[in-house]
This record gives structure tokens, sequence and C-alpha cells, in this order.
């Protein structure tokens, strides 16, 4: 169980917090790492999810039942020249009308590497859940999550199953944070020079020779 003094960085109120709508030097980054051939969205990324880094030949596909959000981040990505799938969709592990698995979606693709931007209100853990199968054949794979948008247990526990790391800015480069660790964990979070809007998950099963920044 999370100690109670937990929360997420900055004050921010967790799940339900308001969605961060600016570009990000830490998506950015990850974005230029590596030619990816799949960029996907997951839940409310808004126009920060929109960049220049994107490469031109992925497959780039965003769910989000919010109409308005679909109509801004695609009229953004538009004016940087650039086209995406858009799912009127939830992401989850649970089934219902309207809801998709990213497992059922992806079944039939061949991807080699993708990079997902996660922005879920609350439901990170459950996104990635439904894509157990899919993300685990990817030779290669980064996740971006804002754990402002996640509660606090969700969040430890996503730690815990992921290699979970925050973008020294004034060094730009990766540091490690330890889920089993919650008060090292909280103060991490709470150092400025740290980019806390975006954590970058990398699977636990996977060699630790490359990282994306």
């Amino acid at each position: 169980m999370a100690p109670r003094r937990f929360r997420p960085p900055h004050g921010a109120t967790g799940h339900g917090a308001p969605a961060d709508r600016t570009p990000s030097s830490t998506w950015d980054a990850v974005l230029r790492a590596h030619p990816w051939d799949a960029v996907i969205g997951v839940g409310a990324p808004d126009v920060g999810f929109a960049s220049p880094s994107i490469p031109p030949e992925a497959e780039t596909v965003v769910f989000d039942p919010d109409r308005h959000a679909r109509d801004t981040l695609a009229r953004r990505l538009r004016e940087l020249g650039m086209l995406a799938r858009f799912e009127a969709a939830v992401v989850t592990d649970t089934n219902d009308l309207t809801t998709v698995a990213l497992d059922s979606y992806f079944t039939r693709r061949e991807h080699k590497a993708a990079c997902l931007w996660v922005d879920a209100d609350g439901g990170a853990a459950s996104a990635l859940a439904s894509g157990a199968d899919y993300l685990g054949r990817l030779p290669r794979l980064v996740v971006v999550i804002n754990p402002a948008r996640e509660d606090p247990e969700s969040f430890l526990r996503i730690a815990q199953s992921w290699r979970l790391y925050l973008n020294d800015v004034r060094a730009h480069r990766l540091v490690r944070l330890a889920g089993d660790e919650p008060d090292r964990l909280q103060r991490m979070l709470d150092m400025p020079w740290l980019d806390s809007r975006r954590a970058v998950l990398l699977p636990s099963d996977r060699d630790l020779a490359w990282r994306p920044l």
C-alpha cells in the first residue's frame, strides 16, 4: 500500500488533473531517438503530442473519445504537415462498446519500434495492460506518461512494473527512479530540474543497452 503522504508531482490533483497542453522537450527527444514506425497517442494528448519530430513514415494513431480534443490535435498536426488516424475510443483492458484494446487494434501490425504517449486521466495502467501482447513483441518500445494524471497508487504500480525515468533538463539525460522507494520517488518528482510532466517508461524485460536519451 502506498504511503498516505505520496502524491502526484507539484501538488497536482492526480486523476482528473488538467491535461498538459504544452510541448515537452522530453517527448521531442524520445521522438528523435529512433526511426519509429508507430507513434501512438492514448487518452488526451492534445497539442503537446504534435511535434515536428514525429517521423513522417511512422503510422501515427490517436485514441481519444473527446471530439474537440481530436479536432484540435488534427488541426495542429496539419499545420506541421502531418497526418494521423483518429479513433473515438477509450483504450482499456475492459470490454465495452466504446473501448478498444491495443492488442486487438494492432493485432496484425508488424511494427518493430513504437513510441507511445499515454495521458489517460488515471487509466495508463489499464491502457498498457490492454496491449500486453502487442507491446511485448516490440523489439524497441518507449512509453511516455504524465505522472500528474495518475492517482498515486496506480503510478506506483507502473513504477514498479516498468523501468521509470525522468529527464534531467540540465544534463539532457535520463535519471532512473525506483518504484519500490516511494519517499525517494516523491522527492525526485518534486525536483525542479527533472521534467515531471513526462515520465519515460522502458520495459523491464528488455536490454538496457539502449535508452532514448
